[in-house]
């Protein structure tokens, strides 16, 4: 059985996600805030970590944390669009707080699932969405380069004329 931390301020939404994933076979760890749930996540082995953020500077909490703990795969819910701060953790994704009880417990599921399955190795950070497409441009960019090598040498290694 899976272990599951759940953290949100409203203790409704947190009680409507305990059911629904216990009711999918995880083993539920709830906490108000993320600085509560620190004891979990240094303690107990945690398969996936669910997030509600309830204030803006929740995000760079959860930043922050990623490199004192080793954070489980995390699912963040609330708005699509968010700041992207880097964060060290096998996977991040993204639920409206709209979603069912139900949905976000078959989320939960597949993030776990999809860890499991992955055999990438761990890269120490994950970058931003706007770091990202910055330097995959740049690569991009260097890549179409034409500087009128043609890639012929001599033995000794100097370009030919």
């Amino acid at each position: 059985m899976d272990n599951v931390l759940v953290v949100a301020a409203d203790s409704q939404q947190r009680s409507r996600w305990e059911a629904a994933l216990s009711d999918r076979g995880f083993a539920v760890i709830v906490a108000p805030l993320l600085m509560s749930a620190l004891p979990a996540l240094s303690g107990a082995t945690i398969a996936a970590l669910i997030v509600l953020p309830s204030h803006p500077d929740d995000l760079a909490v959860l930043s922050a944390l990623s490199n004192v703990c080793r954070l489980p795969p995390v699912l963040l819910v609330g708005p699509g669009a968010g700041p992207a701060l880097p964060m060290k953790a096998p996977a991040v994704r993204r639920v409206s707080a709209t979603s069912p009880p139900v949905l976000l417990a078959r989320e939960v599921g597949a993030l776990i699932e999809g860890c499991r399955q992955d055999s990438a190795p761990q890269l120490p950070f994950r970058i931003c969405a706007e770091l990202d497409a910055k330097w995959t441009h740049r690569l991009v960019a260097a890549r179409e380069l034409d500087d009128g090598f043609g890639g012929g040498t001599q033995p000794d290694g100097f370009a030919l004329e």
